[in-house]
């Protein structure tokens, strides 16, 4: 975690009054997530929190290189519960290697009474420093296929609108591994951006399109400049076909029609005792 990090959470708070704060972690240093979230919660009460856990017990560790790293991880769950975080989430991220725990994690996080958040399928990212450079294509489509049909026939057994947008998400990652196209349209330097540790402003967290840096700019400038422009164009015939949780869900709020439909009629399928995703 960054030092300044409450620094930050403040003066984000104080400039962007509505919205949602969610602090993503490794959770690996149990003792430094304490000290760093008791100055961040006097500054933000509401601030929500995500540890990431590739799979129970030696599956984490074995993928994570460190040792008890999934009793560090859990930990960090209480330690963040114990200082009054209400929004805690277990945030899971489906790789070759651990594609049969996508379900267990989600169990866990139902048992601990915490959020699932499944971030979608490795990906690769331009943009230095981030993500890692190399694509990685999930090899066994069938076990990634079963895996979501059952954390997405889980979700539509709910009326819980997050968890009916989840769904439709959950859907789109395994649509996205299996064709290789998102089933929305791309949004990036549309309805998001992303912006980088030192003030650069992505129009998406994949492909290498800087359009400005905030720390020289104004965000107005940023966005209504000739590289703003020519991203947004970029956007809508992009190769990288990325489908993470972090891109898509703006594009849901502006465009909720078809998630809808396909919520509506996914819902009689389960109800009626069948799967959603056919292999």
């Amino acid at each position: 975690m960054r030092a300044d990090l409450p620094e930050v959470v403040g003066a984000i708070s104080r400039k962007c009054t509505k919205a949602r704060l969610v602090i993503s972690t490794n959770g690996l240093v149990p003792t430094l997530i304490e000290r760093t979230l008791e100055d961040v919660l006097r500054v933000n009460p509401n601030v929500g929190i995500r540890l990431s856990l590739d799979g129970i017990g030696a599956v984490h560790q074995e993928m994570r290189g460190v040792e008890d790293a999934f009793a560090k991880v859990m930990a960090s769950l209480d330690v963040s519960r114990a200082l009054g975080v209400k929004d805690i989430g277990l945030a899971y991220t489906a790789a070759n290697e651990n594609l049969d725990q996508l379900l267990p994690v989600y169990e866990l996080a139902r048992q601990k009474n915490v959020t699932f958040t499944l971030c979608g399928a490795v990906h690769s990212s331009e943009i230095e420093g981030y993500l890692g450079s190399e694509a990685t294509e999930i090899e066994d489509k069938r076990l990634l296929g079963r895996q979501l049909d059952g954390l997405i026939r889980e979700r539509l057994r709910k009326w819980s609108p997050q968890a009916l947008a989840r769904a439709y998400y959950e859907f789109g990652i395994y649509r996205r591994e299996a064709d290789g196209k998102r089933i929305l349209p791309c949004g990036a330097a549309e309805v998001l951006f992303f912006m980088d540790p030192f003030g650069g402003v992505y129009s998406c967290n994949v492909a290498n399109k800087l359009l400005g840096n905030i720390r020289e700019q104004e965000f107005g400038a940023i966005w209504n400049s000739r590289e703003a422009r020519e991203s947004r164009d970029f956007a809508r015939n992009c190769p990288y076909q990325c489908w993470m949780l972090c891109t898509v869900s703006p594009y849901l709020r502006q465009r909720p029609l078809q998630p809808m439909m396909w919520i509506a009629s996914s819902k009689v399928r389960v109800f009626l005792g069948r799967g959603v995703i056919r292999q």
